[in-house]
């Protein structure tokens, strides 16, 4: 009868909660200043809320140099970004995935909201665990593992190394955007199979044939830089079938999705079937100086 009380007492609770939406952003650090000029990033997709549009607490540019200073890094530079959404609060140990793959390198994301769960029921909103761990050949690696309490107006940072010793950090902000919905997996709807999202275990697929975008020269003229992030979609053959802009930067959109589209990616083999999926493809531009 007690665990009934406390069981109900809990659905309660949740049910008036709104769930919860958690900013991502991956940035890799840099000792020595030896990266490309150009650096594509694709990573799994994790919900429909990334837009232009929506206001970011801290610029990234901003937070980009406060971890530059903190850290006593030459440079970071911002890797790829995107919203992780929970679709409820009703079950508050759901763990949500995520997959980012740049160069031959695989990191994979775990993210779970905490709560411990006592007669007087101890909530902790804003508290998360977190695991990181990286591909290695058949077995991963795990590298970082913890609990964190994300501030509700400061952007929460967590550093590690790769298995090479490279610096990477997540900065997590909290939003408060409650009634929102969570990632759709795609599937079946109308009779019509339709594409899916890789989310979740679903990974985003493998790029084999890559064409470098050519850096505007008005851009280069301005002197600007950035990120382009974009929703891409593939065909049964892995084909880019269509691109849709998540982050804007006007001098560089067209030269990223000019070059995305003529990429080829693996076909995604989902229960045995090649099926078109859905995922985001981060282009990253720098000039040289």
């Amino acid at each position: 009868m007690a665990f009934f009380s406390l069981f109900f007492i809990l659905s309660l609770y949740l049910s008036a909660q709104t769930a919860p939406v958690l900013k991502l952003r991956f940035y890799q650090g840099e000792r020595t200043i030896t990266h490309e000029p150009l650096t594509i990033v694709t990573s799994s997709y994790l919900s429909p809320l990334v837009s232009a549009s929506i206001p970011s607490s801290i610029d990234p540019e901003e937070e980009r140099k406060q971890i530059r200073r903190v850290f006593n890094l030459l440079d970071v530079r911002l890797l790829t970004e995107a919203e992780l959404a929970w679709t409820t609060f009703a079950r508050p140990r759901e763990t949500l995935t995520h997959v980012i793959r740049f160069d031959s390198r695989e990191i994979f994301l775990a993210i779970s909201p905490s709560m411990i769960m006592t007669e007087q029921i101890v909530s902790s909103p804003n508290q998360f665990s977190i695991t990181v761990a990286e591909q290695m050949d058949q077995e991963k690696i795990e590298l970082l593992n913890t609990e964190i309490i994300i501030p509700s107006k400061n952007a929460a940072i967590l550093g590690f190394e790769g298995r090479d010793g490279t610096p990477y950090f997540l900065a997590l902000h909290l939003l408060t955007t409650p009634g929102k919905k969570g990632p759709s997996t795609g599937g079946v709807m109308g009779g019509a199979i339709g594409p899916v999202r890789a989310v979740g275990a679903i990974k985003p697929p493998r790029l084999i044939k890559k064409i470098n975008p050519v850096y505007p020269e008005a851009a280069k003229a301005a002197g600007v830089e950035g990120i382009v992030i974009l929703e891409v979609e593939t065909d049964e053959q892995g084909n880019v079938v269509r691109t849709a802009l998540l982050r804007s930067v006007p001098l560089l959109d067209q030269a990223a999705i000019d070059a995305v589209k003529q990429w080829k990616y693996e076909p995604a083999i989902i229960d045995g079937k090649p099926t078109g999926i859905i995922f985001t493809v981060t282009v990253s531009f720098r000039l040289n100086r």
